[in-house]
C-alpha cells in the first residue's frame, strides 16, 4: 500500500536500504569526475538534454526546469537504488520492477501503464535499441522520441571508459541478464509526465554493446512493459529534501550528462 501522509512518505524513504556504491564507480568518483557536492550534473533549464541516471537513459524536452530535471533525476534514482536494496536487477527482474514502481507511486508518482509482455520481433534478429525506440512511439510524442534517439546515439558514441558509459554498463546487466528503462520526461502545462519503456531481457550472451548488438530470434528473450507517469508536484514537494538527503553522493556516482 502505498504511504498516505507526508510524515509516511518521509518513514518510508527513510527506511529504504540504498546498496554500497559499486568500488568502479566509487573510483570514478576519487578520481576528481565527481561534479557537484552530491547534486545532479547541471542541466541547463528550458533547453532540450539527456542524462544516464544508472539503468536509465532520461531525455528531457526543452520546456522543463532546473528544478523539474532534479525532481525526476532525483526521484528514478531513489527508486532503481531502493528496488536494488532488496533484489538483484538482472536476477530477479519482476520483484526489481515491483518495488521501483512502488518506490515510485511513495514518492508522488501516478503511474499508468499495462503488465509485462514478451516483445515478438518481426523479423529473424533482433537489435534492442530498435525494438525499444519502436516501442516507446507507442506511446511518446515524436519529439520526445526524437530526443530519446539523439541521447542513444550519444551514448552509444561514448568510450567504454567515459564516466557515463562506465555508470550505465555497471548498471544494466549481467553475463546473460539485462533490466534498463529508456524515457522522456516533458512538461505538459504545469505538469511533469514521463514516458518510459522497461525492458529486461536473458540473452545467450551480454557485452557492454548489448544495447546496439543485432540477436537472432533465438538468442534473446525480451520482455517489457510501457508507462506514463504524472508527477503530483505537491506530494514530492514535501518529500524533497528528504530524497535529496537519502541520496547524498549517490546521484554524483550514478548520474551524468550526455551531450546532444
Amino acid at each position: 500500500m502505498p504511504a498516505r501522509t507526508a510524515y509516511q512518505r518521509i518513514a518510508y524513504i527513510k527506511g529504504l536500504n540504498l546498496p554500497p556504491v559499486p568500488p568502479v564507480l566509487r573510483r570514478l568518483r576519487t578520481k576528481g569526475m565527481q561534479r557537484t557536492k552530491g547534486l545532479v550534473p547541471t542541466q541547463t533549464a528550458n533547453k532540450e538534454s539527456a542524462s544516464v541516471n544508472a539503468g536509465n537513459v532520461i531525455s528531457f524536452t526543452a520546456n522543463l526546469s532546473g528544478q523539474d530535471k532534479s525532481d525526476v533525476q532525483h526521484s528514478i534514482l531513489l527508486a532503481q537504488l531502493g528496488a536494488s536494496g532488496k533484489y538483484s536487477r538482472t536476477d530477479k527482474p519482476t520483484d526489481w520492477y515491483n518495488s521501483y514502481f512502488q518506490i515510485l507511486t511513495n514518492v508522488g508518482w501516478i503511474i499508468q501503464g499495462d503488465p509485462f509482455v514478451p516483445y515478438t520481433a518481426k523479423g529473424s534478429t533482433v537489435t534492442i535499441q530498435e525494438a525499444v525506440i519502436g516501442l516507446l512511439a507507442a506511446i511518446a510524442s515524436q519529439n520526445v522520441v526524437l530526443i530519446v534517439k539523439q541521447a542513444l546515439e550519444a551514448l552509444k558514441e561514448l568510450h567504454q571508459n567515459d564516466r557515463g558509459f562506465v555508470i550505465w554498463d555497471r548498471s544494466t546487466h549481467s553475463k546473460k541478464n539485462g533490466n534498463f528503462q529508456i524515457s522522456g520526461a516533458r512538461k505538459d502545462n504545469t505538469s511533469i509526465a514521463l514516458n518510459a519503456t522497461n525492458v529486461y531481457f536473458t540473452a545467450t550472451q551480454t557485452d557492454t554493446k548489448f544495447l546496439w548488438f543485432s540477436y537472432s530470434r533465438s538468442e534473446v528473450s525480451l520482455f517489457y512493459r510501457n508507462n506514463v507517469l504524472t508527477l503530483n508536484q505537491d506530494v514530492y514537494s514535501s518529500v524533497r529534501n528528504t530524497i535529496e538527503q537519502k541520496l547524498k553522493n549517490h546521484v554524483t556516482d550514478y548520474v551524468d550528462n550526455l551531450p546532444i
